[in-house]
């Protein structure tokens, strides 16, 4: 894993945006979970992009918890914006605020592989925390937690 490149990554509180972010294509993300009538866990998140936009989404993720399901969104808009060439500036909205820790500290998670302090166990989300800080690379964004 090569940690040399610069991650232009930021996470913020809605409180702490700066104003001039006119340059920045806006998008929405949501997450949550819940048990259907049989037990079982289910999770869903939307992306939101614009009115009549295509990109919008609203995806399922059987047995995954509201985190996963909401670092998955801020993902899918990830990927999505590097199809355009080249990449916009992002401003990601994510309604999770558990994550922004999460999100603060992705270069230091990534430097232990993204396991515990204790180096027993992977965290959870590992494997999509890893996603992310392999797709940040490059990237100029900002998540704002509201």
């Amino acid at each position: 894993m090569d940690l040399r490149h610069e991650i232009r990554w930021f996470a913020t509180a809605v409180g702490h945006v700066e104003q001039n972010l006119d340059h920045f294509t806006k998008v929405y993300t949501t997450g949550y979970s819940f048990f259907d009538q049989n037990g079982n866990r289910i999770a869903k998140y939307g992306v939101f992009w614009g009115p009549n936009d295509p990109r919008n989404a609203i995806r399922t993720l059987p047995g995954s918890t509201n985190v996963a399901a909401t670092l998955t969104a801020i993902l899918e808009v990830i990927h999505m914006a590097r199809e355009e060439e080249p990449p916009p500036s992002l401003l990601i909205y994510s309604d999770l605020q558990s994550t922004e820790d999460l999100l603060k500290n992705l270069r230091d998670y990534a430097k232990r592989d993204f396991y515990l302090r204790r180096r027993d166990e992977k965290m959870k989300n590992a494997e999509i925390l890893q996603d992310l800080f392999s797709a940040v690379q490059g990237l100029h964004l900002k998540v704002i937690f509201y």
